[in-house]
């Protein structure tokens, strides 16, 4: 089963890296805010894509390179695609504290892509 990892990060500002295992790299998205949602409904995070990172970083805690802050576990665990479709991603989390599933939608805007994480 690929891996995944929840990544607390305080630069430049404090926001989550969600990060899946693929292809011996992780893709990575950038999260404004906690993935935990109000019982009952469905929480909606603007996910910005960001560059793949290093596998290291799915057991690394500590300062990043760069004087970019630093970064502390979350979660980690497994997960399992369960659609893949260009714009439409779902997969489903077995982390130590998440069991969830999670979709990245992605919709055109004015001049990028914006993607959308939504846990159910």
């Amino acid at each position: 089963m690929p891996r995944f990892v929840i990544l607390e990060h305080d630069h430049p500002e404090p926001h989550l890296d969600f990060m899946l295992e693929e292809n011996g790299a992780l893709l990575t998205w950038r999260l404004p805010a906690d993935l935990q949602p109000v019982p009952g409904e469905t929480l909606r995070l603007q996910a910005r894509p960001l560059p793949e990172h290093r596998l290291h970083y799915l057991t690394y805690e500590g300062p990043v390179s760069g004087n970019r802050g630093s970064v502390r576990q979350r979660d980690a665990g497994e997960f399992e695609w369960l659609a893949r479709a260009p714009a439409h991603w779902k997969i489903a989390l077995r982390g130590q504290t998440y069991h969830a599933e999670v979709e990245i939608v992605g919709s055109h805007g004015h001049e990028e892509f914006h993607w959308q994480a939504i846990k159910r």
